[in-house]
C-alpha cells in the first residue's frame, strides 16, 4: 500500500494518532487525504493534514495550493462542515491578505486586489447558502461585504439560492445583513414565480424593518412588478389604503407602469381623490405617459384637470391639457400668476415658453398683467428675460413702462434699462430722470449704460454728478461735464 493511501485509511478509520504518525514517518503528498477529510467533515483530521499543505508561511502559498484549499472549503461549506470550513476558510484569509505584502501594485489593480482576498469567503456563502446551512452562512458573511461598485445581488447567488431551497432562515438572515444590497424585488418575484409562499412571507414582513417602514406592494407596484402586485392582492397582503399608495406608485413613477395600474383600477379599489390626486401629481411632475393613460381612463374631470394647470411647469404638459380640455380663464390665470413669480413656482427652464403660450390669450387681466411686467422690474433670475416676452405697447401703458424703466434705473438691473431705453413710451424727459435717479441710487453700471447709450446735457450730467455720492462714478462724470 502507497503511504498516500494508508494516510486516507487513517482519516476513514478516524484513528488521529495512526495520522500523525503516519503523516511523520512518511513525506509524502496528503492533499488527496485533506481533500477527503474536509469533504466528509473529519474535523480532527484536518487539522493534523492542513499543516503539511500549508507548511509553516515562511513563503505564500503558490496559486494551486490555495486554489485546492479554496475548493476544499466551498465543498465543505455545501456539505454543512462547520468546523472544517471555520478552519480552511481562516487559513485562506490570512494567506490573501498578506498575499501581496510588500508588492508594488499598478494604479487601478488595487480594487481587484481587495476582491480577490474575499473571493473564497463569497464562494463559501454561496454553497452554504443553497444547501441551507445557517451557521456557515453566518461565518462566511462576517468577512464579506458590498462595495461601491458591486452590490451582493450582482456578485453573489447566495439569496437566489436559497429563495429556490425554500431556506426561509437563510433568507431573512442575508436579508438583515446591512452590509449586502440585495435586489429584493427580483428576490421576491422568484419566490413568487417557484411557489416558496413560506419566502415570500418572509421577504414581505422583513421589507418595512429594513427600509424605514416602507410597504413592498406599493414599492413593487411603482418597479412595474405585476405579478408579485397580483400575489399579494390575491392573497389579502394589501388594504384599501396600501391599494391607493399603489396605484398612485404605479403612475407617479419615471416610467408609468401602465399594466400595474390597469390592475389596481380593476379592483375598485381605488377612489375618485386618489385618483385625482395621482392626475395632478403627474401633470406637476411634467409625464406625458402618464397624463395620456390617465385621461384615457375617462376619469378626469374638468376642475381636477383646471387645478392641475395652474401648478404645471413643462410646456409639452400645458399644450397636452389645452388639447384635451378648454382651460377655464381662472386657471389660465392662476398659470400666468405662477410663471411670472407671482405663485409658487419661479423661472424655470420651460417657464419662458409656457409664458409666451399663456400671453396669446387674451382672458388675463389687464391688471394682473401689468403686475406681472413690473414684478419682472424686480426678479434678479430671469427678471428680464420675462420682461421681453411681456413686453406689449397694447397691453402694457405708457405710464407703466416708463415707471418700469424708472425702477429698473434706481435697483441696477441694466439689462432691463437696455431693454426699455428706446422703447417709444420711453421719452427723453423720462430718461433724463433715470439717469440722474441712478446716480442718486449709486448704480454706476446703470447711469454709464445711459451715458454711452444717448445724446446727453451737460446740465444732466452735471444734475447726476451732484446727486451721487459714489466717487468712482463722480471721477467717471466729471470728465463728461468738466466739473472740477
Amino acid at each position: 500500500m502507497r503511504p498516500e493511501e494508508a494516510v486516507i485509511e487513517a482519516v476513514e478509520a478516524g484513528d488521529k494518532k495512526l495520522l500523525k504518525q503516519l503523516t511523520k514517518k512518511f513525506n509524502c503528498n496528503v492533499s488527496d487525504a485533506l481533500e477527503f477529510a474536509a469533504d466528509n467533515g473529519r474535523h480532527e483530521a484536518v487539522c493534523v493534514l492542513s499543516p503539511e499543505v500549508i507548511g509553516d508561511r515562511e513563503y505564500n502559498l503558490n496559486d494551486e495550493v490555495l486554489g485546492a484549499l479554496e475548493r476544499m472549503a466551498v465543498t465543505a461549506a455545501g456539505n454543512g462542515h462547520y468546523e472544517v470550513v471555520k478552519l480552511l476558510l481562516g487559513e485562506i484569509l490570512e494567506e490573501r491578505e498578506n498575499e501581496h505584502e510588500g508588492e508594488f501594485v499598478y494604479y487601478g489593480y488595487e480594487r481587484d486586489i481587495e476582491e480577490g482576498k474575499s473571493d473564497a469567503a463569497w464562494s463559501v456563502l454561496d454553497a452554504a447558502a443553497g444547501e441551507g446551512h445557517l451557521a456557515i452562512v453566518e461565518l462566511a458573511a462576517g468577512s464579506v461585504s458590498d462595495d461601491e461598485y458591486l452590490p451582493a445581488s450582482e456578485r453573489s447567488e447566495a439569496l437566489s439560492s436559497a429563495i429556490s431551497g425554500g431556506f426561509v432562515d437563510v433568507v431573512e438572515f442575508l436579508l438583515e445583513c446591512e452590509q449586502f444590497q440585495w435586489d429584493v424585488y427580483g428576490a421576491f418575484d422568484q419566490a413568487v414565480s417557484e411557489g416558496q409562499h413560506d419566502v415570500a412571507t418572509v421577504i414581505y414582513d422583513l421589507y418595512p424593518r429594513r427600509y424605514n417602514d416602507a410597504d413592498l406592494f406599493v414599492h413593487l407596484a411603482g418597479a412595474g412588478h405585476l405579478e408579485a402586485v397580483k400575489y399579494l392582492y390575491d392573497n389579502d397582503f394589501s388594504t384599501a389604503k396600501s391599494v391607493e399608495e399603489a396605484f398612485a406608485s404605479s403612475v407617479g413613477s419615471a416610467c408609468t407602469r401602465t399594466a400595474v395600474a390597469n390592475f389596481l383600477l380593476d379592483t375598485d379599489m381605488v377612489s375618485s381623490a386618489s385618483f385625482d390626486n395621482a392626475f395632478k401629481k403627474a401633470v406637476l411632475d411634467g409625464s406625458i405617459k402618464a397624463v395620456e393613460f390617465l385621461f384615457g381612463k375617462g376619469r378626469v374631470s374638468p376642475r381636477t384637470v383646471n387645478i392641475a394647470f395652474e401648478k404645471v411647469t413643462k410646456i409639452d404638459m400645458v399644450k397636452l391639457l389645452v388639447k384635451k380640455q378648454s382651460i377655464s380663464p381662472k386657471a389660465i390665470e392662476a398659470a400666468f400668476r405662477n410663471s411670472t413669480c407671482q405663485g409658487r413656482f419661479g423661472w424655470g427652464t420651460d417657464t419662458e415658453a409656457i409664458l409666451r403660450f399663456l400671453c396669446e390669450n387674451d382672458c388675463i387681466p389687464s391688471d394682473v398683467y401689468t403686475e406681472a411686467f413690473l414684478t419682472s422690474v424686480n426678479t434678479r433670475f430671469g427678471g428680464d428675460a420675462m420682461a421681453k416676452v411681456l413686453y406689449a405697447e397694447s397691453r402694457i401703458s405708457p405710464e407703466v413702462i416708463r415707471a418700469a424703466f424708472k425702477t429698473a434705473a434706481d435697483i441696477g438691473h441694466s439689462e432691463i434699462v437696455r431693454f426699455l431705453f428706446d422703447k417709444p413710451a420711453v421719452h427723453q424727459v423720462a430718461k433724463h430722470e433715470a439717469i440722474v435717479s441712478a446716480a442718486q441710487n449709486n448704480q454706476v453700471e446703470v447711469v454709464q449704460l445711459l451715458e454711452r447709450s444717448g445724446q446727453w446735457s451737460k446740465d444732466v450730467l452735471a444734475s447726476a454728478f451732484k446727486a451721487t455720492r459714489n466717487q468712482a462714478l463722480k471721477r467717471y462724470l466729471r470728465t463728461k461735464v468738466n466739473v472740477k
